[in-house]
């Protein structure tokens, strides 16, 4: 089924690499920007902190997350920015990790 969907015919490296490039394009568009559209967070700001921050905090090995840490860190911001915009007791609320 993944086959005919498209993504199927790709082996999981490729599959990483087209994330990558995702990313980056995505990077390039937010610049020095402090959101993508401007001054003030807007409805595509949450969508991408949506996605964002699953790759920065779940930690189960996103190969997304090196990305980002290394090659995009305007987007690493960009999710520290509506962490603090519209969580600013993030840490409090969170659960915590048992060791």
């Amino acid at each position: 089924r993944s086959y005919l969907q498209g993504m199927g015919r790709h082996d999981l490296e490729e599959v990483w690499e087209f994330a990558r490039q995702d990313l980056l394009a995505i990077s390039a568009i937010l610049g020095d920007k402090p959101f993508l559209l401007g001054d003030s967070p807007s409805t595509v700001d949450c969508t991408l902190f949506g996605h964002l921050v699953q790759f920065l905090y779940i930690d189960i090995g996103f190969p997304q997350r090196e990305v980002l840490v290394t090659e995009c860190q305007n987007l690493v911001r960009h999710v520290e920015r509506i962490k603090e915009t519209f969580w600013p007791d993030w840490e409090e609320q969170m659960p915590k990790v048992k060791q």
